[in-house]
């Protein structure tokens, strides 16, 4: 609606838009101007206004809104829609008023309000508009409704999940709070129970729109409601009796639930055939029936089964002794003596008795392994040792005892015959003689008591004793082998010790003199007395006999054969030497080479100066009697370079001489060793 107030009659221009600005003219001529906001898509409202003058009044407010009910009573759009209306004047300030109060109250949260708004300016003049506000609920409630839903049929439970299944379903409205219902249905709780039934829920708002969702309940009488549950497989021990017991009780843990109406629980035993000994497999069946005639079935096996062994009674270790006539039949009785016995069945024993081991002697023993098995394959074992054993010593006879050895012609071999004359003998094997005479058991009287002692294979012995006393008192005699004088060089010779030879006309036995006296160092010059002595088994001593050794130092110090010192590598520099380098004493090892020697000259075997040698003056330097430098350096195409050092010398001994020491600088690291050309192809240096 437009209510308009003008002071005279007026021309209406153009509209733009939403938001219009309209132009007026006046029949005498007078222009105005009015601006309109509208809510909710309307016209746009142009209210009072006046001839444009020099005062001018605009009026911009909201047409009539329709709106659809919200859950917060559409409190921001009314309150948009208030707010919309603007006033605006060229006569100083303008009022704007409304007279709303409120919604009326309609069904659930809609309602509706006639609003005027009132401009009024400064020079008086007004404007008024007026327009309605309204909300309404046009919408229909949501119904969150359950699925279709498929149950076994199960008696009071189906009732039950159905309930569930109705009060699952929930309704919701923006603009109140609806009301749900459903058709009413029941369901039988026995086998007429099956069946489908088709709900429909209904929601109606407090305007009155009503929504619907329609789903299926269908009870099934199938064997999914029906619960059969039986024991596991078993596997039992065998009893001997049949495990009648364990199998009712196994039996009778099967049970059946859900269904409809009642349920009868039946089973059928099928024996496989008999296996090992007292063990059998059963197969039971069991069916469960509902009031539906609805069945399950379900199987399991029984076992009896044979996994413990048998028990073994066998016979302790067994012990005989060797030589006993009895010990094949009572090795016969002891192994026949093991029994054995199961609850499942019979049993079979063996051993695996052979024959005993190869002891001492004509002993041995045999472990043996007794092995009982049953009619189902369990094995167990026994085992026990038999063995002859040899635990008897020996019997020994030894001879008379005996004084008169080495009287007349007689010598010591027939102390040797009467020692071996004992004898032994055992009844489970071989036995072996001993006997601890020696040279130094004989007592000073020359006599000595003889123990011999028998040890059988098995390590019985037994001993004896027997007195045998030697009439000697010729003492031996002592020949030097070789000469009786020997001369050595000092640390060239070697001694080699010949030995004496002893000869005893009852001792037979000995041949051999002791040597004593000095030990002969041939390292160290001077004379060594070595001396050679017998005594014979009665202690009679013979006369000694020495042999004179004198180690001699007849050599002088002598220059080391070949290159005594290699100077390398060939860098021109000067190497510190002295005759201690290259001069040795083969006796005086610790001569002081360098206070007895003196150098007569020192040559090279190359020209002191020469192509590719360095460029160098003054290679041998002669320091003192005993010191001298050499550089290390040789010709670029040579066979390396070679210093002669010429000395005299004399060691403690007096021993002098005259001779040349060589020291040379290789060519290069090949391994060839430099060649003197002597010094008549290079120069010669004096002291």
């Amino acid at each position: 609606m437009h209510t308009q107030h003008l002071k005279s009659s007026w021309r209406l221009g153009l509209r733009i838009g939403t938001l219009g600005i309209f132009f007026a003219t006046s029949i005498c001529g007078c222009a105005f101007k009015a601006d309109g906001t509208g809510d909710g898509g309307g016209d746009l409202l142009v209210l009072s206004m006046r001839e444009l003058s020099d005062d001018e009044l605009t009026l911009i407010a909201p047409e009539d809104a329709t709106i659809e009910c919200d859950s917060t009573r559409n409190d921001g759009a009314l309150a948009r829609w208030l707010s919309s209306a603007a006033a605006e004047s060229t006569c100083s300030g303008v009022t704007l008023v409304n007279d709303f109060t409120g919604l009326s109250d309609d069904c659930g949260s809609t309602g509706s309000a006639t609003v005027t708004w009132v401009a009024e300016d400064d020079c008086g003049n007004e404007a008024t508009h007026t327009a309605v506000f309204v909300i309404v609920d046009t919408t229909p409630p949501e119904i969150g409704g359950p699925e279709d839903v498929t149950v076994p049929c199960e008696g009071t439970s189906t009732a039950d999940a159905l309930q569930r299944w109705l009060d699952s379903a929930s309704a919701g409205d923006d603009c109140g709070e609806p009301t749900l219902s459903a058709d009413p249905i029941r369901l039988s709780e026995d086998c007429e129970g099956v069946g489908t039934t088709r709900v429909t829920w209904t929601a109606t708002d407090d305007c009155g729109n009503v929504s619907t969702h329609t789903a299926t309940f269908t009870v099934e009488g199938t064997t999914s409601s029906l619960v059969l549950t039986i024991p596991d497989d078993v596997v039992v021990e065998c009893d001997g009796e049949g495990n009648e017991g364990e199998f009712d009780r196994w039996v009778a843990v099967a049970a059946a639930e859900g269904g409809c109406g009642g349920i009868s629980l039946t089973h059928e035993i099928t024996r496989t055939a008999d296996q090992c000994g007292g063990t059998f497999i059963s197969q039971v069946t069991w069916t469960a029936t509902d009031a539906c005639g609805i069945t399950v079935t379900g199987s399991a096996l029984f076992t009896v089964a044979d996994t413990i062994a048998p028990d073994v009674n066998g016979p302790e270790d067994l012990q005989l002794v060797c030589g006993d006539p009895d010990n094949r039949s009572n090795i016969d009785r002891w192994l026949a003596s093991a029994s054995a016995e199961d609850d499942c069945g019979d049993v079979t024993i063996v051993d695996d008795f052979e024959r005993l081991s190869d002891g001492c002697g004509q002993s041995g023993s045999a472990t043996v392994t007794w092995t009982a098995t049953d009619e189902c394959g369990n094995t167990s074992t026994h085992v026990a040792t038999v063995a002859v054993v040899d635990s008897i010593a020996p019997n020994i006879t030894v001879p008379e005892d005996r004084l008169d050895f080495c009287e007349g012609d007689t010598d010591l071999g027939d102390l040797r015959v009467w020692l071996a004359g004992a004898v032994a003998s055992d009844e489970c094997g071989e036995a072996a003689i001993q006997h601890d005479f020696s040279r130094e058991s004989v007592s000073e009287a020359c006599d000595v008591v003889v123990t011999w002692t028998a040890t059988d294979e098995c390590g019985n012995f037994v001993s004896d004793t027997a007195v045998a006393a030697i009439q000697d008192s010729e003492p031996p005699g002592i020949t030097l082998e070789g000469s009786s004088e020997m001369i050595l060089e000092c640390n060239v010779d070697t001694y080699v010790e010949l030995g004496a030879e002893a000869i005893d006309a009852c001792d037979t036995g000995l041949t051999q003199a002791e040597i004593g006296g000095d030990i002969v160092d041939t390292s160290e010059p001077g004379l060594y007395i070595v001396s050679y002595h017998a005594t014979d088994l009665c202690g009679n001593i013979g006369t000694p006999v020495t042999r004179d050794v004198e180690v001699v130092d007849t050599l002088p110090p002598s220059a080391v054969e070949g290159i005594a010192v290699e100077l390398w590598p060939s860098n021109h520099d000067y190497w510190s030497l002295s005759l201690a380098d290259c001069v040795r004493d083969l006796c005086e090892i610790d001569l002081d080479i360098n206070a007895v020697g003196q150098i007569l000259s020192i040559y090279s075997d190359e020209p002191e100066n020469a192509n590719g040698d360095g460029n160098t003056l003054d290679d041998i330097v002669i320091l003192s009697n005993s010191e001298f430098m050499l550089r290390a350096e040789r010709q670029g195409g040579s066979n390396g370079r070679v210093y002669g050092i010429m000395f005299e010398i004399s060691d403690s001994a007096g021993n002098s001489t005259t001779d040349t020491c060589l020291i040379g600088v290789p060519h290069d690291q090949s391994g060839a060793l430099p060649s003197d050309d002597g010094p008549g192809a290079g120069y010669t240096v004096l002291p």
